[in-house]
């Protein structure tokens, strides 16, 4: 593999945060002051932004309670559902965008206390309890059948469970210390013990082929629920040993997987000493630094990559593929901001590129037709981070505490 490929393979899997994106362009923008730069002006030969009104079509207000300091929304992963928890019922209801219920859970009846979604946006985990001490007592809800009873397991994080590509199984520890890792089937009808190790390891996720991923050491072991066990070496430089690991980012398909890598020494003077490595099917391989922003997956292995660097003043987006280490163009702009998000052919930034992030504007992009963003009037303050839809739409927070959806195709016209 080439250090061009591997340059790319980060930005290939690793999505930077919204904040992380802004805090770039406003480090750019600084140095370009400093340089001379006057203001924040476009050139001469660019067109600005047109700023425009929208028709209602453009940003819709969903019909999904309103968030405040005890009403609390969770997006789910597949940015299709919705999670209400009202603290003072302590109850949860789920929604779907169009606003319908699809269940609600009184938490307080059932002494729940905490909820997370399951990754494919099926249904939600619950714990009984308290906090501590773990293990709790775990529950599953999916659409259309019965809360099911999982038994003792240590709460996962708020992303939800390690769940089967099959959606049928999670991958949980079952001790506190992190040692035994079971499989439970999500109807409750089976189990199956996967490993049980003597010194603490790391539940990192499935890969494509349905095994659990799982670091210990200096070996990622794939674990399958015939009892099937495939170790591969991390790579680490001689001497290192690694302490821990976690999943950083992972394609649609589960074909890339990307790790941040912890041990006794740093692993790298970058990603503040953690070793990256990206699992490609069977593979290892060392990540490094990117030389474009990568936006978001558009494929199963493919993600949209923004350029830092300007050919003629111009850059060339493209989609590019973690597998093959392959480019295609999708468009060539001659704008300069990177995404907040993309969805079909729309880029949009939530925000007045090169001015501010968030607020009452937002401006869209679409690959292929348009040399820059054109900026929209929303009417209302929007959140920084949104979640995409299909065909170029966008869930996103407002700041009033309701969820709006963002049609990028109506606005651009």
């Amino acid at each position: 593999m080439t250090a061009a490929r591997r340059d790319l393979i980060l930005g290939g899997v690793h999505r930077p945060s919204r904040a992380l994106v802004m805090l770039g362009v406003a480090v750019i923008t600084a140095s370009c002051m400093s340089a001379g730069t006057p203001s924040l002006s476009p050139p001469a030969s660019a067109a600005a932004p047109t700023t425009r009104s929208i028709s209602a079509p453009v940003v819709t207000r969903l019909s999904i309670p309103q968030q405040t300091e005890r009403v609390r929304l969770k997006v789910a992963p597949d940015h299709e559902h919705v999670l209400v928890w009202d603290i003072d019922a302590q109850s949860f209801t789920f929604f779907d965008l169009q606003g319908n219920v699809l269940a609600t859970v009184d938490g307080r009846a059932l002494g729940i206390t905490w909820a997370a979604w399951l990754p494919d946006g099926s249904g939600a985990i619950f714990a009984n309890g308290p906090q501590v001490p773990q293990p709790r007592e775990l529950s599953v809800l999916r659409w259309g059948r019965p809360r099911v009873d999982l038994g003792l397991a240590l709460a996962p994080d708020i992303d939800g469970p390690p769940q089967s590509p099959d959606g049928d199984w999670i991958a949980l520890f079952v001790d506190c210390c992190r040692r035994h890792v079971v499989a439970f089937r999500l109807d409750a009808s089976d189990r199956r013990e996967l490993i049980s190790s003597a010194a603490p390891i790391s539940l990192l996720g499935w890969d494509a082929r349905s095994h659990v991923l799982v670091q210990r050491g200096n070996d990622i072991l794939r674990l399958g629920l015939d009892g099937t066990r495939i170790s591969t070496d991390l790579g680490l430089p001689a001497g290192a040993h690694a302490t821990s690991a976690y999943l950083s980012d992972q394609s649609p398909d589960r074909r890339v997987t990307v790790l941040r890598v912890a041990a006794d020494r740093p692993l790298s003077d970058l990603f503040n000493g953690f070793g990256v490595r990206s699992l490609i099917d069977d593979s290892v391989s060392e990540v490094r630094p990117p030389r474009a922003y990568a936006i978001g997956w558009i494929g199963g292995h493919e993600k949209l990559m923004f350029p830092w660097e300007t050919v003629s003043g111009r850059r060339t987006v493209t989609a590019y593929d973690a597998i093959m280490g392959s480019e295609r163009p999708l468009g060539v702009i001659g704008d300069g901001v990177p995404p907040s998000a993309v969805s079909g052919r729309i880029l949009l930034f939530l925000g007045e590129p090169s001015v501010n992030a968030g607020g009452a504007v937002f401006a869209v992009l679409r690959l292929g037709l348009d040399d820059g963003y054109k900026n929209v009037s929303a009417g209302i303050d929007l959140d920084v981070s949104p979640f995409p839809l299909a065909e170029g739409r966008f869930l996103v927070y407002g700041r009033d505490g309701w969820l709006y959806v963002i049609d990028g195709e109506a606005a651009a016209r």
